[in-house]
């Protein structure tokens, strides 16, 4: 099976070794017999979708809500004990703002669920409005960092496998800055990426290439896709491909079993 997968997507070079000195996916084509033994998998995984629900990434996300039964169904059903692996499922939506959906209940466990908190991201940020306050989302950056933050204060199990899946095509701002309406950043990026790191988790980019800290350096700090496990997987191969983001997704998932 996993040969097979190789094939299918050997030319868009997908896969992240298991080696925690491994890079990120960076389009460099594996070798014919690359692949993942599961050698330990976690009873428990979060998967935190971390979207930029600004209106130009309303059709990248629809097809992402779209391509989750293929990812939800690549993980492990138990674990190396027999016992039921649990894949808990969260979304954080951000613009000049931060929001959880749904924000009463926001862990889930159903990909139906899942689907449905997406698109009601989507809709809270495509008539270019942020989303706790009914102000324009006025600048081109968006307040990635606080929505990062907001999956570290949630308190993620520190057995679990966390996996951040982070969806968007704008840079960030940084603590002290601040966005129209006086609605300020309260984080910075090296306080994220040293937070990421203890957290263990990784994170799975899906942006433009070129993004500052998240394909590349930011202020002489690593990007956030140098934390072992990560991938970076570029918008604009996906973006009228939506067979290939099942597949991408599939691939992350299944490689999530590696340690």
């Amino acid at each position: 099976m996993r040969r097979l997968l190789w094939t299918i997507l050997a030319a868009a070079s997908l896969f992240a070794g298991c080696r925690e000195d491994s890079p990120p996916i960076t389009n460099a084509e594996p070798p014919p017999d690359a692949g993942c033994v599961p050698v330990q998998v976690s009873q428990r995984y979060q998967v935190y979708f971390v979207i930029d629900v600004s209106g130009s990434m309303g059709p990248f996300l629809s097809d992402l809500a779209d391509s989750l039964t293929a990812f939800a169904e690549s993980f492990p059903e138990r674990d190396d004990q027999d016992q039921r692996v649990l894949v808990e499922y969260y979304v954080v939506g951000f613009v000049n703002d931060v929001k959880w959906f749904p924000e009463a209940t926001p862990r889930m466990t159903s990909v139906i669920a899942v689907q449905a908190a997406i698109q009601e991201a989507i809709a809270a940020g495509s008539n270019g409005q942020n989303l706790q306050q009914r102000s324009a989302n006025a600048e081109i950056d968006e307040n990635l960092l606080d929505a990062l933050a907001a999956v570290v204060a949630s308190n993620p199990d520190p057995d679990a496998t966390k996996m951040i899946l982070l969806a968007t095509d704008a840079n960030f701002r940084e603590a002290p800055d601040s966005f129209s309406l006086n609605i300020p950043v309260q984080s910075t990026f090296g306080s994220i990426l040293s937070d990421l790191t203890d957290l263990g988790a990784q994170i799975h980019a899906f942006t433009p290439g070129g993004l500052d800290g998240l394909t590349r350096t930011y202020r002489d700090q690593p990007a956030l896709t140098t934390l072992p496990g990560s991938t970076v997987n570029d918008l604009n191969e996906l973006g009228e491909a939506q067979a290939t983001l099942s597949e991408r997704l599939v691939v992350i998932a299944q490689g999530a079993t590696c340690q």
